[in-house]
């Protein structure tokens, strides 16, 4: 198995939107980012590398690619780290 990589955040914030459909149209952070991980085949270095803090490169451009979902409409807020696909 190899990693397909962290793409750019415009490139997530698709795959985003694909975890919540999978997902029956509503996940959480946590959800989405385990669907990530697993759709892009990541390896553990991938998942546990550092941004800045204790924040990972991985919940860092999660977020982004959620605000750009967010911005474009195709997803909404559903609660505290809750998501959901616009119909």
């Amino acid at each position: 198995m190899s990693s397909k990589g962290i793409p750019q955040n415009a490139d997530l914030a698709l795959i985003v939107v694909m975890a919540l459909k999978e997902s029956g149209g509503k996940a959480s952070n946590e959800a989405i980012r385990e669907f990530v991980i697993q759709y892009l085949e990541l390896t553990s270095n991938e998942v546990e590398e550092l941004h800045s803090g204790k924040r990972t490169k991985l919940e860092y451009k999660l977020a982004w690619a959620r605000t750009i979902a967010k911005q474009k409409g195709l997803i909404l807020s559903d609660g505290k780290c809750r998501w959901k696909v616009v119909s």
